[in-house]
C-alpha cells in the first residue's frame, strides 16, 4: 500500500505502509480520488505541529475527502459488498462517549476527522492512500455517480448543514457569500429548497463564475462593487456566511451588514465568525444570528450529500478543477495551496 506522508511544512513524500486486514466492523477502500481542501494545504504549508493540547505526531497521512470501491470486508459488516463504490465519511466516532457506549456511534458526541490536527485529541491518520482501512459505518454506497464526484459529498454536506441551518427556504431570497467549495454547492442546492432566487458574493471572479454555472440569478464581487449588496433590491431574507482567511473575513463582514433585510437571518457556516460590533448592529435590526449545525449526527447531512450528489440533479463538473495522479501529489499539493476560488484539486490514487 502507498500513502502520502506528511512530516513537516513541504515535507511530503508516498511511502508505502501496511494496510492490515479488516477487523470486526470494517472494510478495507480502495481509494480512486481524494480532494485536496484547507486542511491539508495547511498541513503542507505549515507542518504537524497541531494546535494547543494535540498529541505530537513524527508524521501524518492527510487527507479527509475521498471516496473508492470497497475492497476486502470483515466480519459482522452487512450492507456492503465487495465492488461497491462509496464515499468515506471523515468523521471517526471517539468509542468513549455516552452515545459510542450505547451502540449508536453515528451520534458521536466528540468525533475526530480523518488526516486533521484536533486540539485535546489524538490525530487519526488520513485516507490519502490507495487502500484504507476503516469502519463500516463510514462507508456510504451510490449506484451512479464516479468516484470523483463523491469525493464531494463532505463539502456537500458543509453546504446542507448551512441551508438546514436557515429553516424554511421556500419562497425567501437567498445570498451565499463565500470562496469555498461548500460555498458554491449551497448555490446549486439551494435550488432544491424552493428559494425565490439565490445570489453568490466572493472576493474571487473563479468562485463568481462557478456559482453562476451552478446556478446563482446573479453574482457580486464585493471588492469591485462593495455597494451592490447594500441596494434595498439585493438585500436578502436568509444570509449562508461562510469562513474566510482573515485579511478577507473583514471585508466580507463590513458588506455584510448591509446585506441582510431587516428581520432577516444569517447563518454561520464552516467556523465562520462575527465580531461583537456586527453581533450588536444585527440585534438592532432584528436580524437572527445562527450556527450551522454541527450535531445532527456523524451520518445525516453526509448520506443527504452523497444521496443528491448520487442522484445527479447537481451538476458538479465544473467543480473539479484538476486530476493529478498519485505520483504527481506534490504538485497536486502545490497547486492546491496556490489555487484560489471554489473549484478543488483532487488526486486519482
Amino acid at each position: 500500500m502507498l500513502a502520502v506522508v506528511i512530516r513537516g511544512a513541504g515535507d511530503l513524500a508516498i511511502e508505502g505502509q501496511e494496510t492490515g486486514d479488516p477487523d470486526w466492523g470494517q472494510v478495507v477502500v480502495r481509494v480512486e480520488a481524494g480532494g485536496i481542501g484547507g486542511t491539508e494545504s495547511f498541513l503542507y504549508q505549515n507542518g504537524i505541529s497541531g494546535p494547543s493540547g494535540c498529541v505530537r505526531m513524527e508524521s501524518l497521512i492527510p487527507g479527509h475527502e475521498v471516496a473508492g470501491r470497497i475492497a476486502r470486508i470483515g466480519p459482522g459488516v452487512t450492507g456492503l459488498r465487495v465492488g461497491d463504490l462509496v464515499a468515506v465519511d471523515p468523521r471517526v466516532p471517539c468509542g468513549a462517549c455516552r452515545c459510542c457506549r450505547s451502540g449508536s456511534p453515528d451520534l458521536c458526541l466528540s468525533p475526530r476527522i480523518l488526516g486533521t490536527l484536533m486540539a485535546r485529541r489524538t490525530p487519526v491518520q488520513g485516507a490519502f492512500r490507495d487502500e484504507f482501512l476503516c469502519a463500516a459505518l463510514q462507508c456510504v454506497p451510490a449506484a451512479f455517480m464516479d468516484a470523483s464526484a463523491l469525493a464531494l459529498s463532505n463539502p456537500m454536506a458543509t453546504a446542507l448543514r448551512a441551508l438546514s441551518g436557515a429553516g424554511e427556504l421556500e419562497g425567501r431570497r437567498l445570498l451565499v457569500m463565500g470562496d469555498s467549495t461548500p460555498a458554491a454547492l449551497a448555490v446549486a442546492a439551494s435550488r432544491l429548497h424552493g428559494v425565490t432566487s439565490v445570489a453568490a458574493a466572493s472576493t474571487e471572479p473563479q468562485s463568481l463564475a462557478v456559482a453562476a454555472r451552478l446556478g446563482a440569478d446573479h453574482t457580486v464581487d464585493i471588492e469591485r462593487r462593495p455597494g451592490a449588496l447594500a441596494r434595498p433590491e439585493n438585500r436578502a431574507d436568509v444570509t449562508l456566511f461562510f469562513g474566510a482567511s482573515p485579511e478577507r473575513a473583514a471585508l466580507r463582514e463590513a458588506m455584510l451588514v448591509d446585506a441582510v433585510a431587516p428581520g432577516g437571518i444569517v447563518v454561520l457556516a464552516n467556523a465562520a465568525r462575527l465580531s461583537i460590533k456586527t453581533q450588536k448592529l444585527f440585534a438592532a435590526r432584528g436580524i437572527i444570528l445562527r450556527d450551522a449545525p454541527q450535531s445532527d449526527g456523524q451520518s445525516k447531512a453526509f448520506r443527504e450529500a452523497v444521496s443528491l450528489i448520487d442522484s445527479r440533479h447537481v451538476q458538479l463538473d465544473t467543480l473539479i478543477e484538476r486530476h493529478y495522479p498519485m505520483r504527481d501529489t506534490r504538485t497536486a499539493f502545490e497547486h492546491a495551496t496556490t489555487h484560489r476560488g471554489a473549484t478543488k484539486i483532487q488526486i486519482a490514487f
